[in-house]
């Protein structure tokens, strides 16, 4: 008897299923591409389209994470909330931006607003 993680035990159905190998090799190749962009653009780090929260973002730009909530408040750098009161993010791009430009100064030296992830 098969267990398939429900909970129940099942028969084998007594026979295999087999694929031609050109299409197995199109899948696994499908998949890896798929995958190689979730790697790429959002699990390396120091990627510039990976997303950082506020603490880490903060830590990052090297200020305290109530500066930066003032500041994206304030639309002096850009990021993105899925609705009020819920987890601001922000674009390592960005805070590289801001890094370079410092808190303090204007909106314009920084990149422009974009309020949804992409």
């Amino acid at each position: 008897m098969n267990d398939r993680g429900d909970g129940e035990e099942r028969e084998p159905l007594g026979f295999a299923l087999t694929f031609p190998q050109e299409l197995i090799e199109a899948l696994a190749e499908a998949v890896a591409d798929r995958l190689k962009v979730h790697v790429e653009g959002d699990a390396l780090a120091g990627g510039p389209g990976e997303w950082l929260d506020t603490r880490h973002a903060a830590a990052y730009v090297g200020i305290h994470r109530d500066t930066l909530a003032k500041l994206a408040r304030e639309g002096k750098v850009s990021s993105a909330q899925e609705g009020p009161g819920c987890k601001r993010y922000f674009r390592r791009a960005v805070l590289d931006g801001l890094r370079t430009a410092g808190p303090s100064s204007p909106a314009s030296t920084l990149l422009p607003l974009s309020r949804e992830p992409a």
